[in-house]
């Protein structure tokens, strides 16, 4: 929970429907994405962690997940 709302709060989450854009991003993510992060980065492994659960569930699932952390 805590790598994820680390993700939300780098990325756009004031918009109508973010939650849906956030979690086809991070399903459609690949290493490329990541490998572009600073390597001192500490997000780089967060983002990893993220991606990998939400590349197991529905989109519906990880905006699910995402409105509960945000509540």
């Amino acid at each position: 929970m805590t790598d994820l709302l680390a993700i939300i709060l780098r990325n756009d989450h004031s918009s109508d429907g973010w939650q849906h854009r956030l979690a086809v991003k991070l399903q459609s993510m690949d290493e490329a994405d990541v490998v572009k992060l600073p390597y001192t980065d500490p997000t780089r492994q967060t983002y990893r962690r993220v991606m990998r659960l939400a590349r197991e569930q529905t989109t519906e699932q990880v905006e699910e997940e995402i409105r509960m952390v945000m509540s």
